[in-house]
């Protein structure tokens, strides 16, 4: 004598489908009431607030164990940035000083005469005064000597 079995998938299903769709009424006249609108405020602000108080508890932590706190590091990234735009503006003006010392270093190189006693001597020009070039040490000595 074989036992038959009834398949307890069938029973469960029947009985979802005979829930559901009053489940679902009752669902949609919850989430659409007033109740669930006050429920759900009261939610949101107990979470706004647990997060407030986890968050000035984190702060005080952070104080009392010498560790940086968040305004900490955006104030320190802040500051970083700052001394970067400084470095950067030092670094402009390094090169427009290495190009005004080539220009002079040029020019000056342009003015000498080489292959004269003097190294390094420079020629008058003809627009400087004989004071100028007494002071530079190009005009010949009063002394009768040369």
């Amino acid at each position: 004598m074989a036992v038959q079995y009834s398949d307890p998938f069938v029973a469960w299903k029947k009985i979802y489908d005979e829930w559901e769709p009053h489940a679902a009424e009752a669902w949609n006249d919850f989430l659409t009431s007033e109740t669930y609108s006050i429920i759900s405020a009261q939610m949101m602000q107990a979470f706004l607030q647990m997060n407030q108080l986890i968050s000035q508890t984190m702060k005080s932590v952070a104080e009392k164990s010498h560790l940086p706190s968040i305004d900490d590091m955006a104030r320190l990234g802040e500051m970083v940035a700052a001394v970067d735009e400084k470095i950067d503006a030092i670094d402009e003006r390094l090169i427009r000083v290495e190009e005004t010392l080539k220009k002079i270093q040029g020019a000056l190189e342009s003015r000498t005469r080489p292959g004269q006693g003097g190294r390094g001597r420079r020629t008058a020009s003809r627009d400087e005064s004989p004071e100028d070039r007494e002071l530079s040490g190009d005009a010949p000595s009063s002394g009768g000597e040369e």
